[in-house]
């Protein structure tokens, strides 16, 4: 799917609503992250929603296999059973198990480390999961992890979590985030991370967190990850940022950009316009209009009929009343008219010396004082 920059007002508009941007003026960091794929691994096999995807519905099922026929020993481990049929029923599912999982980090000894630096009831967390059942969770996930060797499996496939990192990194190399000072005001030293998730499928799961200190950490929780022909990896800009598609049906004068921007505003976030088409103008079609290039060869095309049908005219008859304007009336034209104006007249390509190239051209150009078309009755009129 691609965008187009038209700009052109009333019709069709689209905007990328940026609620999970912040107003970072520190570089966006993508990082894959071994917590997350360790949590969204469990959640696959509980059969969590937002990680079980069939095939048709993500671009890189074959890595879901891998997953699968790795990890099929442990469905039966204490863990899977208790987010299940514990935790399930409580919030666990969609965005919530990255919530859990951007609060852990995990050491080299397998060891789970909470980061208690951050406001630990902040955005309603434990309205889904208790502080006790968290506290289970976390002791079973370290566990998990080193019964089930997800340590390993993680290393192993280092190659392809570092090729979604750079296909990120392209995606978000494309995204102008220097508005967002100006939008929401000074930066208070917010953080904005984004992590590719590959059993996340076609989602994208946002996790607003908050310092001690009151900094603001966003993370973005990136799936919708494709494959290219060659088999690479991919995110495309149009799925991975949320657009929406509106048609407007407005006067002149209305400003679409700004609409844009207000529209973002109401949903409590920001938005900034990336496609703009005129669809109708009064009567008038999209499928009825010509572009510049076709503009171009139909005014040539009608100036060369005219300038045709004048010579022939001119040829056939044999009153000698015919006039061409000579240097004199050709330069006193061209110094009483504008450019665009003799170029709607009679089709003149535009030139730095105008008196030059319109000499060649309408001396060539015969006018019959019984003349009736447009053209002559036009140039008599600034004679």
């Amino acid at each position: 799917m691609k965008l187009n920059s038209i700009l052109i007002l009333p019709g069709i508009f689209m905007i990328a609503i940026m609620g999970i941007f912040p107003a970072a003026a520190q570089p966006v960091k993508v990082e894959y992250r071994e917590e997350t794929e360790l949590v969204a691994v469990v959640a696959r096999l509980a059969g969590v929603s937002g990680y079980t995807w069939e095939e048709e519905e993500t671009g890189v099922y074959d890595y879901f296999i891998d997953v699968d026929s790795t990890f099929a020993p442990f469905r039966n481990h204490k863990l899977i059973p208790f987010v299940r049929e514990k935790l399930y029923g409580e919030g666990f599912n969609w965005h919530f198990p990255m919530h859990i999982a951007m609060r852990i980090s995990i050491g080299e000894d397998g060891k789970i480390t909470y980061d208690n630096s951050l406001e630990k009831g902040f955005d309603g967390y434990y309205d889904r999961i208790s502080r006790k059942n968290e506290k289970k969770f976390l002791r079973l996930l370290e566990d998990f992890n080193r019964e089930s060797g997800f340590h390993e499996f993680f290393l192993s496939h280092k190659t392809l979590y570092s090729e979604c990192e750079a296909a990120m990194r392209e995606v978000v190399g494309k995204i102008d985030f220097s508005w967002y000072k100006d939008f929401f005001g000074k930066d208070e030293g917010s953080t904005f991370r984004i992590c590719p998730g590959l059993l996340c499928g076609p989602g994208n799961y946002a996790v607003h967190q908050r310092g001690r200190d009151g900094s603001d950490i966003v993370n973005a929780i990136m799936g919708c990850c494709d494959r290219r022909e060659d088999g690479s990896i991919c995110y495309g800009i149009e799925y991975t940022l949320p657009i929406i598609k509106i048609r407007v049906v407005c006067s002149k004068g209305t400003y679409i950009r700004a609409l844009a921007r207000d529209i973002g505003e109401a949903l409590h976030s920001g938005a900034h316009l990336i496609g703009l088409e005129r669809t109708r103008i009064g009567s008038v079609t999209l499928d009825q209009c010509m572009s510049p290039e076709e503009i171009d060869a139909f005014l040539d095309k009608a100036v060369e009929t005219e300038i045709e049908e004048e010579k022939n005219k001119s040829n056939n008859s044999s009153d000698d009343s015919s006039k061409i304007f000579d240097t004199k009336a050709v330069d006193s034209i061209l110094n009483q008219t504008d450019t665009s104006t003799i170029r709607a007249l009679m089709g003149m390509k535009e030139s730095k010396n105008k008196k030059e190239s319109g000499r060649k051209e309408m001396t060539e150009l015969v006018i019959l004082d019984n003349a009736k078309s447009p053209v002559a009755e036009a140039f008599r009129a600034l004679r």
